[in-house]
């Protein structure tokens, strides 16, 4: 059993190749975990298996952990190995807070830029606001910038309060790691 942490990290996943644009993300996600001097920190790397075609067995919640001790953050990891979605990444993390009985001080959920304003939306959703976002910027084009927040918040706005459109969300999801 982990002791109660004073600051918990969440890093969500993003892809299960270290590319360099994973690392960069990663990298700035450790050096912000790093700069904590509270003792009791804890991380939960969120993120499932979603390349099985060209990353038979890896998820991305382990690929973050395993980076993460490679550039020396020692604190104890929580892995959430489950989530293909930024909305599940959200979910699994409130329901690790229920049933771990987490109440941490200070909460910082590090993604990429492109996600902030969905991931904010989801964290009052599932009631785990105030937290803090900590946001990476990918250097994504405004094309994919303009469909993330417009199409991707809406789609996932509208999905958390209607469950079968969340379900057909998942089935695209899925047909498209069977193809990757």
């Amino acid at each position: 059993m982990l002791d109660q942490p004073d600051t918990l990290f969440v890093v969500l996943g993003y892809q299960c190749h270290l590319t360099s644009t994973v690392r960069r993300y990663l990298d700035a996600a450790a050096e912000e975990i790093m700069r904590v001097d509270d003792q009791r920190v804890t991380v939960i790397t969120s993120g499932g298996f979603t390349n099985q075609r060209s990353a038979p067995g890896v998820s991305e919640a382990r690929l973050i952990a395993d980076y993460l001790r490679v550039r020396g953050v020692t604190a104890d990891v929580i892995l959430d190995e489950t989530p293909r979605t930024t909305v599940e990444n959200i979910r699994g993390l409130a329901r690790i807070f229920s049933a771990r009985g987490l109440a941490p001080k200070r909460v910082v959920i590090i993604g990429d830029q492109i996600r902030r304003q969905k991931i904010a939306m989801l964290a009052r959703y599932f009631r785990l606001s105030p937290v803090e976002l900590s946001s990476v910027d990918l250097d994504r084009s405004s094309t994919q910038s303009a469909v993330q927040r417009v199409l991707g918040y809406g789609f996932d706005y509208l999905a958390v309060r209607i469950s079968p459109l969340e379900r057909l969300g998942l089935a695209v999801i899925e047909l498209r790691m069977r193809l990757t």
